[in-house]
């Protein structure tokens, strides 16, 4: 095995969010910003863990759009 490539990033911003939802359930969002604004990744956790993603993708979605639309980092 041999690493072809090692690297670094310094420009990475990562913020986070506890949500509640409708049904009083919490969700923990986290999304990386890389130095020109743009979310390069994101992941939406259950309390318990679970990727909501995988879980639920439509509730992915729905949250996603929600904190495009009404959070402000």
């Amino acid at each position: 095995m041999e690493v072809l490539y090692k690297g670094i990033v310094n420009e990475i911003t990562e913020r986070s969010l506890t949500l509640q939802l409708e049904d009083g359930s919490i969700v923990y969002y986290k999304e990386w910003v890389n130095n020109s604004g743009k979310v390069i990744d994101c992941t939406i956790r259950s309390k318990d863990g679970y990727d909501i993603s995988l879980e639920d993708p439509g509730l992915f979605d729905k949250i996603c759009d929600y904190v495009d639309e009404n959070v402000i980092f």
